[in-house]
């Protein structure tokens, strides 16, 4: 693999386009460097690290599982173990099934434990 040196000018418009929030794998890929070179670069400049976002799995649920008052929540629905089951199995991330079926995770596990 060759490596192409990286121009200051370029270096700079990294580190600019870091300080104003926009994400790392954008940047990365903007300029064709890894996706750790930004914040690497940034560090060396003496910039402050930003803290990792959050997934947007965990988002999600955050969002779905903000406190209600018990009359506007919905009627639990009943897990179905088959659903829970063929829903993992399709790459659907746990925490929105989740959140989705008002469940907490060992629950869900549990019920795709029993799906046949």
């Amino acid at each position: 693999m060759i490596v192409q040196p990286v121009a200051d000018s370029v270096k700079a418009e990294i580190v600019r386009r870091y300080q104003t929030g926009e994400p790392i794998a954008a940047i990365a890929a903007g300029f064709g460097v890894s996706i750790g070179y930004p914040a690497k670069l940034a560090k060396r400049r003496g910039v402050p690290l930003r803290q990792p976002g959050k997934s947007s799995a965990l988002r999600a649920k955050r969002s779905l599982m903000s406190w209600k008052p018990e009359a506007d929540m919905a009627p639990r629905r009943a897990a179905d173990p088959a659903d829970i089951r063929g829903r993992l199995l399709a790459g659907e991330p746990m925490l929105l099934i989740a959140a989705d079926l008002d469940l907490g995770l060992d629950e869900l596990v549990a019920a795709a434990q029993a799906a046949p």
